[in-house]
């Protein structure tokens, strides 16, 4: 990939009142950190995706300028796409997903993400060793009726 973009909802956005939480969709995108840095933080390329964040560096897409982005404290379990060449020849851009935002390191500026193939391989070997309990492997909705696949 060219870069990955971790998107979600950064908690400083969060607004509170008439009974309800609203919060802005935000954005961070950045370029793969070097290899012996995931060393350096106890990481495992195979397992995490790792970038480089520059938060007083950003590209604000809407306003058309680099100005500071919000931090992406809060944003764990949003997505993480990854910029592909082959995502970028058509249009609409379709980005895949990568990985699932897990962590922030704000005195390296640095974003971490847990592989999508990784927690893929991680849930299959959970159905097929029976982990996840008979419910989830026959399709069973906890009422005693089967899901309708369609």
């Amino acid at each position: 990939p060219l870069s990955y973009s971790f998107a979600g909802y950064p908690i400083k956005t969060a607004r509170v009142g008439s009974g309800a939480i609203a919060t802005q969709f935000g954005t961070c995108t950045g370029f793969e950190i070097e290899p012996r840095e995931y060393e350096g933080l106890g990481l495992n390329k195979r397992i995490h995706i790792a970038i480089r964040f520059r938060g007083k560096q950003s590209f604000h897409f809407g306003e058309r300028r680099i100005r500071a982005a919000c931090s992406p404290r809060g944003m764990s379990g949003g997505g993480v796409f990854a910029w592909t060449k082959d995502a970028l020849e058509g249009w609409p851009v379709r980005l895949p997903l990568a990985g699932i935002a897990t962590e922030f390191h704000p005195d390296k500026n640095i974003l971490v993400a847990t592989r999508l193939r990784f927690v893929a391989g991680c849930v299959l070997h959970m159905i097929r060793s029976g982990a996840l309990g008979e419910r989830y492997v026959t399709g069973d909705r906890g009422d005693g009726k089967q899901l309708r696949e369609r």
